[in-house]
């Protein structure tokens, strides 16, 4: 059954109007459901809160709804398709520098094709008739490849381990494991498809991965929400385990373990020999606190006479110093009104 509620898709103070349309194909209305025109203040009292917007800054147009129902592919039936059973992704591989003379020359696939260009000939021109006569000439390509080609299957395992992500992301879980396979094998499957699923696929692509970043934003919250709690519960527990656990965090966790035991001499060479590298640390070091023997006087006393600044200081001037602190407070006090002084 079909709804249609039509109204103005532009409301302001200055009036109302239509100024926002929706076109569709003549040959598309049969797929049409319904259509909605929502204003911009109904939507926004529906699902905001009494004054938390301001209704000087609602939008002016519309929001316009519409419901088709087209034909399409089973974009999840599609993906499946390409995993094993035990969710690997099993990958085919040709050869194709190697194409023989007797490609797609026998008898049969022939007459395949010819069937093929016949079919599509008499077919009725659509989107969906497209699709599928495409797909039966994909398989007739790949019939042929699997005949004539050289191949090898390749299994891209779903990595449910991955070391090498858990070693530098110490926030790394197995679900946040699920969800970047599961962002893998949809761009997998998006960046394969040649069909006219191929819209729909990078849709799933695309929120598949915003669910994985949105998860892993969250994993590194708790993480590092959980590691500071636990530093302040050992702070006021136990101070020493508290000071070993701020070592590994951070950069501390990437320190080398030891020293290099190695030093590059004067002629550009590296040596490695314990007693070359500890002379050499020996000299660097001396060089560095002790330049060439030389002392610096660094208790420097400079007196520099003054007549203006060392005279007495008068009695007048202490007057008209107090003078002006007290008016300073005065006008202070009348410009905040927060006390009464009486002038003098």
């Amino acid at each position: 059954m079909r709804a249609l509620n039509n109204d103005f898709t532009f409301v302001s103070t200055r009036g109302s109007s239509v100024v926002d349309y929706c076109v569709v194909p003549y040959e598309k209305l049969s797929f049409f459901q319904n259509f909605e025109v929502i204003r911009a203040r109904t939507l926004i009292e529906e699902n905001a809160a009494v004054g938390s917007y301001d209704p000087k800054h609602i939008p002016d147009h519309s929001l316009l709804c519409w419901t088709f129902v087209t034909p399409g592919y089973d974009v999840q039936q599609t993906v499946s398709h390409q995993l094993t059973d035990n969710g690997n992704v099993r990958s085919v591989k040709y050869d194709t520098r190697s194409i023989p003379n007797d490609w797609m020359s026998d008898s049969e696939t022939i007459s395949k094709l010819n069937t093929f260009i016949t079919e599509l000939e008499e077919s009725e021109i659509n989107q969906l008739n497209l699709d599928n006569k495409y797909e039966d000439f994909v398989k007739i390509v790949h019939t042929e490849m699997d005949l004539k080609l050289v191949k090898r299957k390749t299994n891209i395992y779903d990595g449910k381990s991955n070391k090498r992500r858990r070693m530098k992301k110490s926030w790394w879980n197995d679900n946040l494991t699920l969800l970047w396979n599961d962002v893998c094998k949809a761009e997998r499957a998006w960046h394969k498809c040649h069909s006219g699923c191929k819209k729909d696929l990078r849709h799933i692509f695309v929120e598949k991965r915003k669910l994985f970043d949105k998860s892993s934003q969250k994993a590194k919250r708790q993480f590092w929400y959980h590691s500071q709690e636990q530093l302040l519960d050992d702070q006021k527990r136990d101070p020493r385990e508290f000071w070993k656990k701020i070592g590994k965090v951070g950069v501390g966790n990437e320190r080398q373990k030891s020293i290099p035991m190695e030093v590059t001499l004067d002629d550009g060479t590296t040596s490695t020999d314990t007693n070359t590298v500890l002379n050499k640390w020996k000299n660097c070091f001396d060089k560095l606190l002790n330049c060439n023997n030389q002392t610096i006087d660094t208790n420097v006393n400079i007196n520099i006479p003054d007549d203006f600044l060392d005279r007495e200081i008068l009695y007048e001037e202490h007057i008209y110093n107090s003078y002006i602190s007290k008016h300073k407070m005065i006008l202070a006090c009348n410009r905040y009104h927060y006390c009464d002084i009486t002038r003098w």
